[in-house]
């Protein structure tokens, strides 16, 4: 006669979740993705290899962000959409920069962008696997405050923001090495002021998603807290981010003359970006304190 499995319990460690098995394969294929974008840049054949791998890594990225609520099921007493802790946003920042890598690619500079977003990429996932190695990928049951609907909406825009500002950051570099190409005559990359375009696009998707989720931020806060700001880190740093690209939006028709200059505008602004998603989170505590690793 079988016996029956145990039921999972809210202190199941990570490595029963079968989700938490699947981090180290999509760290794999990412990293192979870059390994064959970065060869691409001299063997052109190897492009379709690098994009399908991309492809193929940011489809495993969504099924396990599937999988991740069907195991809060077996495990929490009330189990949500999966949204709410470090690890999970950072599966879904994969699924959503990997998609926007893929179509950015296609569209603006055909197997020439993926050997800049493929790094993003992979470090993003290599910090997964390492969240799922201190414990982060373990499902834990919502404070008060993330109990509520406006949450899920919150999270989803804000890191289609961040996945843009990533792409934004790719075209820059890929800018940043067009130029230098171009100095020494040996560049077989898209021209600079395609490249200026492309990143131009992006920062333009993702600013007004950005806004909206600091706006519905700013609704979830008023419900869970009572105010509608607070000047907790999180929001503070949201604000800079969200003040340095507008201010890229708005002095770019002047500035579009000197692209390199726009470039590293949209390099530094990644670069509040990445502290904004993780120093904070790690760093710093405020009224966002359950989004550290704590949690």
């Amino acid at each position: 006669m079988a016996v029956a499995e145990p039921p999972l319990s809210p202190q199941t460690p990570p490595w029963l979740l079968l989700s938490s098995h699947a981090v180290l394969p999509l760290l794999a294929m990412f990293a192979a993705a870059m390994s064959f974008s970065w060869a691409s840049l001299r063997r052109p054949s190897l492009v379709p290899h690098a994009w399908y791998l991309t492809l193929g890594a940011t489809g495993l990225a969504g099924g396990i962000l599937i999988l991740i609520p069907y195991e809060m099921t077996k495990v929490l007493s009330a189990p949500h959409v999966g949204l709410s802790n470090l690890y999970q946003v950072s599966i879904f920042t994969l699924l959503v920069t990997g998609t926007l890598a893929l179509g950015f690619d296609r569209t603006g500079a055909p197997g020439k962008l993926l050997p800049f977003t493929t790094p993003i990429l992979t470090a993003a996932a290599a910090f997964a696997l390492w969240l799922t190695r201190v414990g982060a990928a373990t499902p834990s049951e919502l404070v008060p405050a993330l109990q509520n609907a406006i949450l899920p909406l919150h999270v989803a825009a804000n890191f289609v923001g961040y996945g843009c500002f990533a792409i934004a950051a790719a075209a820059a570099a890929l800018l940043v090495r067009a130029r230098a190409d171009k100095l020494h005559r040996r560049s077989n990359l898209p021209p600079v002021a395609q490249l200026e375009v492309l990143a131009h696009r992006a920062v333009s998707l993702g600013f007004p998603v950005f806004s909206l989720a600091i706006l519905l931020g700013s609704l979830w806060a008023y419900q869970a807290w009572g105010g509608y700001w607070s000047w907790d880190p999180k929001e503070t740093w949201a604000l800079i981010v969200w003040l340095i690209y507008a201010a890229y939006l708005h002095a770019r028709p002047t500035w579009r003359g000197r692209p390199a200059f726009l470039a590293w505008w949209l390099l530094a602004g990644f670069g509040a970006t990445l502290f904004c998603y993780i120093g904070v989170n790690m760093f710093l505590s405020g009224l966002h304190s359950y989004g550290t690793l704590a949690q």
